[in-house]
Order: structure tokens, then C-alpha cells, then sequence
């Protein structure tokens, strides 16, 4: 989600590489068929907000750049780029990119692509500018490196990684701690209201 249309709609998907999750939920707005309907084969359900839980079956990787998720989820053509989303949570996983409904025990091409793929990661790091430190306190990943998948959870820790010049981008809370800037920096809250302090 871009960063306005988070403040925009109050909500956002916190972005991970580090949970492995047993259930997954893809919700998008794909081509249904399924009864047919009487315009092209879409019913009523057709390009509507369309959700669906499920099992994630395994992470597959065929190199750096080609780690994809496969799962057990029914879900329609035309809801790619839907977010990967860890069942009872808004944190995201990776991208849906392929779907159809299940077939057996075997899904037939569910699959999306994991944050862990070192493009897609390199974009999403990148995507907002060079020499930019996040900070999110509701992060629930176990490494922290000042990165949009696995960033700082104290504004204090990250503000001594920001390059002068560069930004300190902080998700929405309230981090109650003391911090002390000395370093020429931007300070950038895209997805809402942030309270630092004692």
C-alpha cells in the first residue's frame, strides 16, 4: 500500500520476510465464474472484494530472486498483486501472483511471491528513497535492521543509523521513549500519527 493511501484509509499491511505462518488469507478483487454468470461467463461475485483462508504449504526457492509461497486458497484470476496476508493479522508476507480454485489436494498455480525475493525486496527497500531508516514498534518479525521488512523498533536505535540528510520513516504508535537527534535528518510518518516520549 502506497504511503497516502494508508493515511487515507486508516490501514496498512506491515511487511515481513521473517514469519512463517501456518494460515494465510488472499483478498482481492478477481474474475469470478464459478456459477457462471450470464455476461461472459462472470457472476455477481465478479471483481468484488473477495476473501479466502487457507494453508501456506511451502516456501519454494529456485535462487535468490525466485522465492515464491504456494498455498492451499481458493482464490480467482485477476487478484494478482492481492497482498499475502498472515490469517488474524495485517502483517504481509509476499504478493499473490497466481490463482484458480483448488483442485484436489494440490492447489492449481496458488502461489505468490515472498518478500524474501532479493528484487522484489531491493524495490520495496528502495521505493521510497536511498538513505531511509524505518521504525515500527508493532513489527512482529526478530531481526532488526532498520529496513522496510525488518526495521528498528525504537525511534532511539534507528535515528543513530540515519546518514545526515537522509530520513527516519516511523510507523503509526506511540514509541515511550527519550530520544535525542543529532544528526540533520527528515522525519517521515506515512501511515499515521506517531507520539514519541516519556
Amino acid at each position: 500500500m502506497l504511503p497516502h493511501e494508508g493515511q487515507g484509509f486508516g490501514a496498512f499491511y506491515r511487511l515481513s520476510k521473517d514469519i512463517d505462518p501456518d494460515l494465510i488469507r488472499i483478498t482481492g478483487y478477481g474474475v469470478d465464474e464459478t456459477p457462471p454468470g450470464t455476461t461472459g461467463g462472470e457472476n455477481s461475485d465478479s471483481r468484488t472484494l473477495q476473501t479466502d483462508c487457507g494453508i501456506l504449504l511451502w516456501e519454494e526457492e529456485d535462487g535468490p530472486s525466485d522465492i515464491y509461497f504456494e498455498y492451499m486458497v481458493d482464490t480467482a484470476g485477476a487478484a494478482s498483486g492481492s497482498p499475502v496476508i498472515w490469517e488474524g493479522t495485517s502483517v504481509s508476507l509476499g504478493i499473490h501472483e497466481a490463482g484458480g480454485c483448488l483442485e484436489g489436494p494440490i492447489p492449481a498455480g496458488n502461489k505468490g511471491t515472498s518478500f524474501e525475493n532479493d528484487i522484489l525486496e531491493v524495490a520495496l527497500q528502495n521505493y521510497s528513497g536511498p538513505n531511509r531508516i524505518y521504525v515500527d514498534g508493532g513489527c512482529p518479525g526478530i531481526v532488526e535492521l532498520g529496513t522496510v521488512l525488518r526495521p528498528f523498533r525504537t525511534v532511539a536505535v534507528a535515528a543513530g543509523f540515519v546518514p545526515a540528510g537522509g530520513t527516519l520513516s516511523i510507523v503509526n504508535g506511540v514509541y515511550s521513549e527519550a530520544v535525542t537527534l543529532d544528526t540533520p535528518m527528515t522525519i517521515a510518518t506515512p501511515v499515521g500519527p506517531v507520539i514519541i516520549g516519556e
